[in-house]
């Protein structure tokens, strides 16, 4: 089994829990052969080094060329995922299933059809399958019929219920593959494009959707389905910077499947992510009201289920509730005790460093100079943007290292560095207009900082209110409200006036 990198494996084995390395020993110890192996070697060698490099462990450690170090990790990341997969199948209702399809095929073509049926019949019985899993087993189970005399057909209507079954199962794939494909497509629009910054690209978004979303008519026999069209309404919305509609899809899509049997032990991490952009919604409408409601329902999601969460699901717990609890602070203005809590969060980043991507971790940067700003330790939230800003050449989109620019003056502007300000708020306007990010609120805010500074903030109680205006003008803007996203701007030329 080809792997990328040394890494790969390195995470893996050092991610393992304790009942996973023993079960792992006493798998690959069934075979006598094995035991002193190189790959268990490996193993051990990794498991007891976890920071040495991988020149370390196979030139130092275990004295072998590079050919057969390559061979030899080969062979131990597909041992480790063989000894996972028998740990963990019987409690992941999907794996458990592939497992019994695997029995059925290896018994039909021992010439045991029979039997490979039966199997396959326990298989239907289960009702926390995705709908592609039925379809395998049904067209499994006409290939059988279709070839051999099972006398299936003694027991009234066997045969009519398969077909109605794989008739009923492909139609549902349809429309759930036509829905996800329309919700990845959508939510890469936003990758690459952004928000909505002009009438042109809110038209190119309405077309693009309308031409493609599904009546919901066409969806409402799946919940999958049901939910993946409230999802692709969510990131359309969200795109067009239309938060209210956004928020009431997401409130919907978490809605239809906690209350669908099943979806809850099924996709755990579906419904956070219906979570996480319920809060953003009410987070970006200022609405606290409907935010505490909202997390509360949350948390009391995540302490009913968080015990059978695996780890992706923990980790994606991790993002959506911190965030959350960033957005809280915020939207409450509550910054008591916030060092410990940032450090705490530091930490735990860093314990999931190998999993996190780093847009994650410049994105809770990002919120953490925001909240010290906001605090007014304007030099603790250019500790933070500055790694935001370093880190240029590793962010999924321009928009957070733009804004990140614009905050870091806003800072240095406070603590009274004009010249720095002077110096570099070209080259941050250069960045706006090249990333298509400028718009009437940033413009107000770079001309702010820019008389500001070379009044060197005397005597300029008339260009706060002009600046003022323009920005109140901007939240009221179909597209200049997007700045609002990334910082409190009237806030801030508020505590000027104060």
């Amino acid at each position: 089994m080809p792997i990328a990198k040394y890494s790969s494996l390195q995470n893996l084995i050092v991610g393992l829990s304790k009942a996973e390395k023993r079960h792992f020993i006493l798998y690959v110890n069934r075979l006598e052969s094995n035991k002193g192996g190189l790959f268990v070697k490996l193993f051990q060698l990794i498991d007891k080094y976890p920071n040495h490099s991988e020149v370390q462990i196979y030139k130092k450690e275990l004295g072998i060329t590079r050919t057969q170090f390559v061979n030899t990790k080969r062979h131990l990341y597909s041992q480790l995922l063989k000894s996972l997969r028998l740990l963990h199948e019987r409690a992941d209702a999907g794996m458990n299933a592939r497992r019994l399809l695997d029995y059925a095929t290896i018994l039909y073509i021992k010439g045991h059809y029979q039997e490979s049926l039966s199997i396959l019949n326990s298989i239907n019985n289960s009702n926390e399958l995705d709908n592609i899993i039925y379809l395998e087993v049904s067209e499994f189970q006409k290939k059988i019929e279709s070839r051999h005399i099972t006398r299936s057909r003694r027991t009234k209507n066997k045969i009519e219920d398969i077909i109605a079954l794989s008739s009923s199962k492909q139609a549902l794939i349809a429309i759930e593959i036509k829905m996800s494909n329309l919700s990845l497509e959508i939510q890469g629009l936003y990758i690459r494009w952004g928000f909505a910054k002009n009438d042109r690209d809110a038209l190119m978004y309405q077309g693009y959707f309308r031409g493609q979303i599904p009546n919901y008519k066409t969806v409402r026999d799946s919940t999958k389905a049901i939910t993946l069209w409230h999802q692709a309404h969510v990131w359309y919305h969200y795109m067009r910077l239309d938060f209210h509609y956004s928020y009431k899809h997401a409130a919907l899509w978490v809605t239809k499947m906690i209350e669908a049997s099943g979806e809850v032990e099924r996709d755990p991490d579906l419904i956070m992510r219906g979570y996480h952009y319920i809060l953003t919604n009410c987070f970006y409408l200022r609405r606290q009201d409907k935010f505490e409601y909202w997390l509360a329902r949350y948390k009391h999601f995540r302490k009913t289920y968080h015990s059978s969460f695996n780890e992706t699901s923990v980790l994606l717990d991790f993002i959506y509730h911190e965030n959350a609890e960033l957005n809280s602070r915020i939207i409450s203005k509550r910054y008591t005790r916030l060092d410990n809590h940032i450090q705490e969060l530091e930490l735990r980043m860093k314990s999931w460093s190998a999993k996190l991507d780093v847009h994650r971790i410049l994105t809770f940067q990002y919120k953490f100079a925001l909240i010290y700003s906001y605090k007014g330790d304007n030099g603790r939230a250019i500790e933070f943007l500055n790694r935001v800003i370093d880190a240029q050449e590793q962010q999924l989109r321009s928009d957070i290292f733009c804004y990140a620019r614009l905050v870091h003056l806003m800072c240095h502007y406070r603590l009274n560095n004009f010249a720095l300000v002077l110096n570099l708020l070209q080259n941050v306007k250069n960045a706006f207009d090249a990333n298509e990010h400028s718009n009437m609120v940033v413009d107000a805010m770079i001309a702010f900082l820019r008389k500001g500074s070379r009044a060197m903030n005397f005597g300029i109680s008339e260009l706060i209110e002009t600046s003022l205006e323009r920005i109140i003008q901007g939240r009221s803007d179909n597209y200049a409200k997007v700045a609002f996203i990334y910082y409190n701007f009237e806030t801030w030329l508020r505590k000027d006036i104060s």
